[in-house]
């Protein structure tokens, strides 16, 4: 068994595949299985896959006999995975070559981490930059060096959606995937999904690493709500399940009270809740 498996899921990614595959294939980190499960994609994904298995050892090459969905494909990579730690990963981003490697030594680095997550840089699609001239956002490192609630307003305040695809427990990640599954959403959903591992602590992270993570306007277009009733219901979906997790967690009633005005605004300059709060209220202007 391997110590920490990558699920990709993809469908239709040949634009950007080939950059991604070769990011993972040049991963220095070897005790490790790309476990890529492919949509049933329609355009040259199939082969480019192919291709790539051939090369890589570490490529494990599952395909759909019809598409599921997003969300299940995600999950389906998931479930598949048997290692202790677990990542996820996209056809349109890309990872230094550092990535898992550093990302685990400090996963093992203390027995209570759950996750171990990197500095980001965020690449706009229709930009003619490379990826240097991405849109840095570093790892604030006071949250290494704190504990109990002052980590917590800090992970809530700081921590980003594109640690989404960051290095899990894989078994604190299903747990957390129960939550996602619940909340119903595609938008959104990775804000749910990291909010247990924010209000219990178990989060270290590097700036030795850094995720490129691609920021499309197909996403916003395909998964954003677009009537006031589905922006009420999102809103709706999201506090009832922040809720849920926050009943489910070792805090206390006076810790959460005290955690409340981190939890709404959840990241200041992220635009987490805010960003929820947002689409739940005003017109979406496009």
């Amino acid at each position: 068994m391997v110590q920490v498996t990558i699920g990709f899921a993809v469908y239709n990614g040949e634009e950007y595949l080939e950059s991604a595959l070769e990011s993972l294939s040049s991963q220095t980190f070897e005790d490790m299985k790309i476990l890529v499960s492919d949509n049933c994609s329609t355009d040259k994904t199939p082969e480019i896959l192919a291709k790539w298995a051939k090369k890589d050892k570490r490529f494990d090459i599952h395909t759909q006999s019809e598409n599921i969905g997003p969300v299940n494909n995600f999950q389906y990579v998931l479930n598949t995975a048997d290692s202790k730690w677990f990542m996820f990963a996209a056809h349109d981003d890309n990872w230094t070559d550092n990535y898992v490697e550093e990302l685990y030594k400090n996963a093992i680095s203390k027995p209570d981490i759950k996750l171990s997550v990197p500095k980001l840089k965020l690449i706009d699609e229709d930009s003619d930059q490379d990826l240097e001239a991405g849109t840095e956002v570093p790892f604030n490192e006071k949250i290494n060096e704190t504990e109990h609630l002052e980590k917590y307003n800090l992970l809530l305040k700081y921590g980003k959606a594109g640690w989404f695809y960051s290095l899990y427990d894989r078994e604190e990640l299903l747990k957390a995937q129960a939550e996602v599954k619940n909340f119903g959403h595609v938008w959104a959903h990775d804000l749910i999904l990291l909010l247990p591992f924010f209000i219990s602590g178990s989060v270290v992270g590097t700036n030795k690493a850094t995720f490129y993570q691609m920021i499309t306007k197909s996403s916003a277009e395909k998964y954003a709500p677009k009537s006031a009733s589905d922006r009420y219901k999102l809103y709706r979906d999201f506090c009832r399940s922040m809720i849920s997790i926050l009943r489910k967690s070792d805090l206390s009633k006076t810790d959460i009270l005290k955690l409340t005005p981190s939890l709404f605004k959840y990241s200041k300059h992220g635009g987490k809740i805010r960003r929820i709060i947002k689409a739940a209220i005003m017109p979406n202007k496009n």
